[in-house]
């Protein structure tokens, strides 16, 4: 039988006590400054990392939780992006889950309880959705025990309203209150409850399960690369890649987004991304010193970016969107790892007409930035 809760939680229990528990870790739910950088935030750059997760990687275990048994598991076939646990189903047959009905106002506490959530926070904005839709209700009544030390871990929640109470070995350790979460770690890997946490009030939560959000994340994942795999095949400079190879670029590609007039790379930055155009088109300035010089738009198949990666140059022109435009991005590593040498060998000898603006004809990428 657990004590009674000490005099400072019983204080705040009207209160709206933000907090988190990760089946063993605490923090505040304020979370910090949030970064405006928005194409760090496109890109899943934060370096503002939430207490939440304790700033936690995948190897984070809280001090008392024992050693986990299943971490991520990570693809060994240079296939799928795989799931983050023990369960596993096949996403090609798999549908994803029905929505459960929710307000705007309850989707947006959900929203802002896992902002700073390492299991959330780098997660696409449609992945996300997809598993806010997917959370249930579950009222409770104060006295009542929502997760038991020792118990199986299946369900991470989200506070809505209530104080709850979290205790190790009987021994109180914090509190949890409106738009705080606990029990993230359920959704990482089956491990018993390192914790026990006791609703000090009536309280509303909402729960994803761990089979649901791994289902949600590896569902979502297949049918992006599903996508980007029958994109690529149409993008001309990668027609001499296998399938295989065609299925490795796709899991290694992210997407990003831009509104018209928002700037993709700027001339003199050092470039750490190959793009290559989905949706829209882009323009192109190059400044000489004297003069500005307008280059033609490119649009959905271009490519560009890829000289300062072959040849650590600088950019060496402004890109910019000319609309909405979505960019299927590469990072520097992965372009080096996976492109073959006869799609870099046909990238440098495209490149060889960008030097001279006047002949430039788009037929391959836009590394005319990249004059020298």
């Amino acid at each position: 039988m657990l004590g009674k809760y000490p005099e400072d939680v019983k204080n705040i229990a009207a209160g709206n006590q933000h907090g988190s528990f990760v089946n063993g870790s605490t923090s505040t739910c304020e979370g910090g400054e949030r970064d405006d950088s928005r194409k760090r935030q496109r890109l899943g750059v934060d370096h503002h990392t939430h207490m939440d997760s304790s700033e936690m990687d995948e190897n984070y275990a809280p001090s008392f939780a024992p050693s986990p048994q299943g971490r991520f598991n990570r693809p060994t076939c240079g296939k799928r992006r795989c799931s983050v646990s023990g369960e596993s189903f096949d996403p090609a047959k798999s549908a994803l889950p029905t929505p459960i009905h929710k307000t705007a106002t309850i989707k947006k506490q959900i929203e802002e309880a896992t902002r700073q959530n390492l299991l959330f926070k780098n997660l696409d904005p449609e992945t996300r959705e997809h598993i806010y839709d997917a959370m249930f209700e579950r009222n409770v009544m104060a006295g009542e025990c929502i997760i038991k030390q020792g118990e199986p871990a299946e369900l991470f929640y989200v506070v809505i309203h209530g104080l709850f109470c979290v205790y190790v070995n009987d021994t109180f350790i914090t509190s949890v209150g409106t738009g705080g979460s606990f029990g993230e770690l359920a959704l990482m890997y089956t491990n018993p409850r390192t914790a026990t946490v006791k609703a000090m009030t009536n309280g509303t939560l909402w729960a994803v399960d761990r089979a649901t959000y791994n289902r949600i994340v590896t569902k979502i994942a297949y049918n992006r690369n599903t996508v980007y795999e029958s994109f690529l095949r149409s993008v001309e400079i990668f027609k001499s890649l296998e399938s295989e190879e065609i299925t490795k670029l796709a899991d290694a590609m992210e997407a990003v987004d831009y509104e018209d007039g928002e700037m993709v790379v700027c001339q003199g930055e050092a470039g750490e991304l190959f793009y290559v155009i989905e949706v829209g088109s882009v323009d192109l300035v190059k400044h000489d010193g004297r003069r500005e010089i307008r280059l033609p738009s490119l649009g959905p198949g271009k490519y560009f970016g890829e000289l300062a990666l072959l040849n650590d140059t600088p950019r060496q022109a402004t890109v910019k969107a000319c609309g909405s435009v979505r960019l299927i991005t590469l990072k520097r590593d992965a372009f080096h790892r996976l492109l073959s040498t006869t799609v870099i060998e046909n990238m440098r000898r495209h490149a060889k007409s960008y030097n001279n603006v006047s002949t430039y004809s788009g037929a391959g990428g836009v590394n005319v930035l990249h004059t020298t």
